[in-house]
């Protein structure tokens, strides 16, 4: 049984962490496997998730740790990217930071930070080629 067999029920409970956001995890760090493949299946993505109340409603501290690779599936000239959107509190209101590439197949592969104060965090895995930079875009949850 391969590693991602073998995490099913981590990867759904992490998707419906995901899915609910952020903002409505419980108190405490809480480490979760997080995992997903593009549309096309060209590229996937897989790490660890964690995030704590930081005191305030809302408002959390996430930790990340996800890399990006492709399959081997498709052509060479398709590469991917980790992609990344969440809310950060700026003391007296929420700036959105839309889709933003954190990770790439063809620099590092490794998107990782700390990001304070934050809710509603997302992670997309997607297709990238010099032409079309995002596309076959999937959630990692």
């Amino acid at each position: 049984m391969n590693r991602r067999t073998g995490s099913r029920l981590a990867t759904v409970l992490a998707a419906t962490a995901l899915a609910a956001g952020v903002s409505q995890a419980p108190a405490g760090a809480t480490p979760w496997p997080v995992d997903g493949v593009s549309t096309s299946g060209c590229v996937e993505a897989d790490g660890q998730y964690e995030y704590e109340k930081t005191g305030e409603p809302d408002r959390y501290t996430a930790s990340y740790w996800i890399s990006v690779s492709t399959t081997g599936r498709c052509s060479g000239s398709v590469g991917g990217h980790l992609r990344i959107r969440y809310k950060e509190w700026l003391g007296s209101f929420w700036e959105t930071h839309d889709w933003e590439t954190i990770a790439s197949t063809r620099g590092d592969g490794v998107g990782s930070d700390t990001l304070i104060e934050v809710k509603d965090v997302r992670f997309l895995v997607c297709d990238s080629t010099a032409s079309r930079p995002n596309y076959n875009c999937s959630y990692v949850s």
